[in-house]
């Protein structure tokens, strides 16, 4: 999500491209756009366009083979089990797609 600064008004830019005056922006507008575990998610990766299933939401940070992902309440990171080959994949919200079904 980017923030768009202009001499009269600030105001959001929401993933779909529409702008928002910040006035009109409350948490629980944020919170709607949110995944959650069992949702159906896609990604990019090196190898394509990848999907899966939320199975964890990380609110904090969290360690996973050495390396430190940073996670808040804010800005959480999902973890995500592919469907295809069952590898499981960490990613902040700004990366996903919700799929159908």
């Amino acid at each position: 999500m980017s923030y768009i600064s202009s001499p009269c008004n600030r105001a959001i830019q929401a993933r779909n491209g529409v702008v928002v005056p910040r006035t009109h922006v409350t948490r629980s507008s944020f919170m709607a756009d949110r995944f959650k575990v069992g949702d159906h998610v896609s990604w990019d990766s090196e190898a394509g366009r990848v999907s899966g299933t939320i199975v964890r939401v990380h609110t904090g940070n969290f360690e996973v083979h050495g390396y430190t992902h940073h996670a808040s309440e804010e800005a959480p990171q999902y973890e995500i089990k592919s469907s295809k080959t069952e590898h499981i994949a960490f990613h902040k919200d700004s990366a996903l797609t919700r799929l159908r079904g």
